[in-house]
């Protein structure tokens, strides 16, 4: 047992010494592998991954003509470099910077560039590669132009009975000052004060909001992250005025008591129109007359236009609708025109102004008329169906002959009506003042005067 306890000693010694020799032996060969290694391999190569990408071109010669990258298609790069095996392990993607080369630029554009990285920690190293070597930026310089506001909102809308009136609708401030791209700011077509709050309105409102909205030509928004305005916050005024949709009518002038002006057929261009009032407490007049016409004017093929906004100009009430004159046309579909002639028995003198101080005489003996009515009308009618006033009231108390226009009345038909076609009817008068006849008187005196002759107004 002894002999086996010994043996046993001696083995475990042995190995002991074995795994300290081993041990030994792998300590030296890394000393002796470091050594060569520096001797023979003092540089190495490392892989660097996400290098950021910097697109500062500060102190270039496209910075010194007012350039600045807009936009850039790629954020970092991947770069392989060469250097010394002592800092290789203390490289990392924070210790370069890869920035864009725009050596030689001086105008502003789309360019494809070459990339090119430094050392943020002063370690030397050389390039082996750079992914991507090259990157494609957006060149341009920074202006500042100033822009009208206008007030956008779309989820806004007025109760039944009211409008939102547009046209007086107001932004303060009504300008805005944006600092971007040239590129950019070129291509604004329309600058809003936005807001996409939800309302609906029966009165006027003041809304605040700091959002603008800027559109191009074909209605595109455009991206205001390279953008600074001077102004953050917008005051959206929205006025609200009663709203009415009337129906349109004209006023029938002249033609004699007795004309049936409800036969009258015309037809408008337009049958009702929509107004808005600024006045709450004003009440939008329906129907609306649009304007007075003479009987006397309305020839067959007649047509007049009447001018809305000229109608309203003085009152309160704004046209909503999209229409600036209303034409008028008579339907002369069944109409006929035909001429007669008034006998002067049929000729008539009223409301002679002056009393019995003037005598008014027709020096006319006839008027010539010319009467328009429905076909089945006119055919029935003769000269005698017709009679034309001069009524002088209110007319010139000067002496002398002059003409006056008559108005003709029919009197076996209230469907027709003369026209001034060529010129309104007239008769020529003489006014002169009155004097009393002279009569001559014979009488017989009594004995004492037997001869006496005496003459009595």
């Amino acid at each position: 047992m002894r002999i086996l306890d010994k043996l046993k000693k001696r083995v475990a010694k042995g190995a002991k010494n074995n795994l300290s020799l081993a041990i030994y032996s792998v300590i030296i060969a890394c000393i002796v592998w470091f050594a060569i290694s520096m001797a023979f391999y003092p540089s190495v190569t490392k892989q660097i991954r996400d290098v950021r990408l910097s697109t500062d071109i500060s102190g270039s010669t496209a910075s010194e003509n007012g350039l600045s990258i807009i936009s850039c298609n790629i954020e970092h790069v991947n770069v392989t470099v060469k250097g010394s095996r002592t800092q290789a392990s203390k490289m990392s993607p924070d210790s370069f910077t890869a920035y864009v080369d725009t050596s030689g630029i001086t105008t502003p554009g789309r360019r494809t560039l070459s990339i090119k990285v430094r050392s943020n920690e002063d370690i030397p190293f050389e390039v082996e590669s750079i992914s991507p070597q090259t990157v494609t930026v957006m060149l341009d310089k920074y202006e500042t132009v100033e822009m009208p506001v206008e007030p956008k909102y779309p989820n806004i809308s007025a109760i039944n009975g009211k409008v939102i009136y547009q046209a007086e609708q107001k932004c303060k401030p009504d300008t805005v000052k944006i600092t971007g791209p040239s590129e950019q700011l070129k291509n604004i077509s329309k600058c809003y004060a936005y807001t996409d709050r939800k309302m609906s309105l029966e009165s006027s409102v003041d809304l605040q909001t700091d959002k603008l909205q800027l559109l191009a030509e074909d209605g595109t928004v455009i991206d205001q992250s390279m953008m600074d305005f001077n102004t953050a916050s917008f005051s959206i005024n929205i006025p609200v005025l009663s709203q009415k949709t009337v129906k349109l009518s004209v006023q029938i002038l002249g033609g004699s008591a007795d004309f049936d002006k409800s036969s009258l057929k015309f037809n408008l261009s337009a049958d009702s129109l929509t107004l808005a009032s600024k006045n709450s407490q004003f009440e939008i007049a329906d129907p609306l007359e649009i304007g007075k016409i003479n009987l006397s004017d309305m020839d067959l093929g007649y047509t007049k236009s009447f001018d809305i906004n000229t109608l309203l100009e003085e009152s309160n009430v704004i046209n909503m609708s999209e229409l600036e004159n209303v034409v008028l046309t008579l339907d002369d579909s069944g109409l006929d025109r035909k001429e007669f002639i008034i006998d002067k028995s049929n000729i008539h003198i009223t409301n002679k102004p002056g009393g019995s101080d003037y005598d008014y005489n027709l020096m006319s003996n006839s008027v010539q008329i010319c009467v328009v009515g429905p076909k089945e009308e006119l055919a029935k009618l003769t000269p005698a169906d017709f009679v034309a006033e001069a009524n002088l009231l209110n007319s010139d108390n000067s002496e002398g002959q002059f003409y006056f226009d008559v108005t003709v009345s029919c009197l076996a038909s209230d469907k027709v009506w003369a026209v001034a076609n060529p010129t309104k009817p007239s008769v020529i008068i003489q006014k002169s003042k009155h004097i009393e006849p002279q009569t001559n008187e014979k009488t017989t005196s009594s004995r004492n005067n037997p001869t006496q002759t005496t003459t009595n107004p």
